[in-house]
């Protein structure tokens, strides 16, 4: 955010008038240029220095002192200097400000008190027959603050759009696309900024939070921009901790107090993270997000019994957030408790309708309504009715010798029943996973207690051996249960593909007769998942490996093996 130049745009869409803010203030720097390399501390240091030598110190650089407050983390004083600014000139873009000053320092009744006021404000500007293009953005993000339509919101900035194609009408639509993960829409209107003003730092980070969320390796090259321009860009250095936090890389990890929490979790070190949560909800006792993003790196490294328990706590402070209702629903649906998960999908889908995960699961959870439900307290498997005709005797018979193998030779007694569910449909299979449909490489996926897994229908015939896939993903239920899913994933998968090819030497075993499944795949069309969203989403499934093809595979197996060769097969060692 730096001094813009505002246009007026008339309520009939005419523009009306335009004029230029400038900055008087010389300090040795220009603290506008010192604000765009990311050295906030100095930029603030100039402004102050400049506001003590003048007296012609504008609104508009009184408005910069309290963002570059902001960002050095001095946030209640540039709410105080915020709150003069409105005093003196209560526009609706200032007002909004401070109220998401407000509510990032927890004070969420002063928020509202101060949205109504917006609200006030808001219609006095009705009154007249012309409004800046800035306060039209803000009537757009004070609807976004009261949980107006998402939609209503669009058409709110495409209004805008369709008179003035500025850089902050782009990055608007794109930030509200984000928000609702249509990330298709958002690296659109973020590209269309960057088009008008190529070094936008706005957009590049917009760009560059869409491209991480989506998983599209382009993320690199926009990182690489933002970063020669400012290395210090709050969201930049946020997402780069979230990257070495996959890769494993602690150390750097640490750039937000919600991140170094994740990486005190996951260094085991309980006192250190509880530390850390007790300082942030000191500071704001509303942050349930603080929670949901340590519990997001708990997800991302198979932890989810904690990633659950983190949910819940969260919504203990927020219990309102669709988001925080639906990532437990993901997180429950991760350790098989369906029944639950159901009711939070339920009330995040009702509470955001454009939560394209949440309406996919939920539409092939009453497809699971229909399947069969076989087993003991040992295994249980849902599956269509004809897979469970054909194929349960058999998973059964699988699973029972998979587990006498590998249980004695693991030494680990496993969490029961542990559940399997298959799947006639790919997309289902997919859907079930992740909450996305697409992805083919993928067969099946292990989460720790429950394995979920293609049909041989879900493929063309002749293509996958089931018998191989279930195997393959026991493996890792033992490995992950045997480390309580605190395994590095390479090593779960080399593990896996290993004991996989050795049961294969050793029975020879082939693909299961299908022809009844054949016959009757033969009598209905399969269905094709019509009814399910799309939406980019990231390479490879979860903490799965990116492109996890067979050269990868077959170097993890090398792993295995040598370890085998150096050490000699060791009770209970992976």
């Amino acid at each position: 955010m730096f001094p813009r130049q505002p246009t007026y745009i008339g309520f009939s869409g005419v523009i009306v008038i335009a004029f230029i803010w400038t900055s008087p203030v010389q300090a040795e720097e220009n603290y506008v240029e010192l604000w765009r390399h990311g050295r906030y501390t100095e930029a603030l240091q100039a402004v102050e220095e400049a506001s003590q030598s003048t007296t012609h110190f504008s609104l508009a650089q009184v408005r910069d002192q309290s963002e570059l407050l902001f960002l050095t983390g001095r946030v209640d004083e540039a709410i105080e200097v915020r709150r003069a600014v409105t005093a003196r000139q209560p526009l609706p873009s200032d007002l909004v400000r401070l109220a998401e000053y407000q509510r990032y320092r927890g004070r969420w009744e002063d928020g509202e008190q101060t949205l109504e006021r917006v609200t006030e404000q808001v219609q006095l500007l009705l009154q007249y027959d012309s409004i800046t293009e800035e306060e039209w953005l803000a009537l757009g993000r004070l609807n976004e603050l009261q949980g107006a339509d998402a939609k209503l919101v669009l058409v709110h900035y495409r209004r805008l759009q369709e008179q003035q194609n500025s850089v902050e009408a782009h990055v608007a639509v794109g930030d509200l696309a984000l928000a609702t993960a249509a990330y298709d829409l958002a690296a659109t209107e973020y590209s269309a900024a960057l088009e008008l003003d190529a070094q936008n730092q706005e957009a590049l980070s917009g760009l560059l939070a869409c491209f991480h969320e989506s998983g599209d390796r382009r993320a690199e090259e926009v990182a690489a921009k933002l970063a020669a321009i400012n290395p210090n860009h709050p969201r930049a250095l946020i997402i780069a901790g979230r990257r070495h936090l996959d890769l494993g890389e602690l150390e750097d990890a640490e750039e937000a107090l919600a991140l170094k929490a994740a990486v005190g979790l996951l260094r085991f070190d309980q006192a250190g993270y509880e530390t850390i949560r007790l300082r942030v909800l000191e500071f704001n006792p509303g942050f349930a997000e603080f929670d949901r993003i340590v519990s997001e790196v708990a997800a991302r490294h198979y932890r989810f019994d904690e990633a659950v328990a983190l949910l819940r706590a969260a919504a203990e402070i927020d219990g309102q957030d669709p988001g925080i209702r639906f990532d437990l629903a993901l997180n429950l649906l991760r350790l098989g408790q369906d029944e639950e998960a159901r009711v939070h999908l339920q009330a995040a889908f009702q509470d955001d309708p454009y939560n394209v995960h949440a309406f996919n699961l939920l539409e092939v959870a009453d497809e699971m309504d229909s399947f069969a439900a076989v087993g003991d307290s040992l295994w249980h498997l849902q599956l269509p009715a004809l897979e469970a005709e054909v194929l349960s005797t058999a998973m059964l018979d699988l699973l029972n010798q998979a587990s006498s193998r590998l249980e004695a030779r693991y030494e680990v007694d496993l969490e029961r029943p542990v559940i399997v569910q298959m799947f006639r449909d790919h997309d289902a299979f997919m859907v079930r996973s992740t909450g996305l449909p697409g992805n083919a490489g993928h067969l099946g996926i292990c989460f720790g207690r429950l394995i979920t897994m293609d049909s041989p229908r879900a493929r063309p015939t002749g293509t996958v051996n089931w018998q191989q896939v279930l195997w393959h993903e026991f493996v890792h239920v033992v490995t992950l249960q045997k480390t309580r899913n605190r395994m590095p994933r390479w090593l779960s998968e080399g593990v896996s593909v290993y004991e996989e090819t050795r049961r294969e030497r050793r029975s020879n075993s082939h693909h299961l007769p299908r022809s009844a499944l054949s016959r009757a795949y033969q009598t209905q069309r399969r269905r094709r998942g019509s009814y399910r969203f799309y939406r980019q989403q990231r390479i490879g499934h979860h903490m799965g490996a990116e492109a996890a093809g067979i050269p990868l595979y077959a170097d993890l197996t090398s792993h295995r093996k040598y370890g085998l060769r150096r050490h000699g097969e060791r009770p209970g060692g992976c």
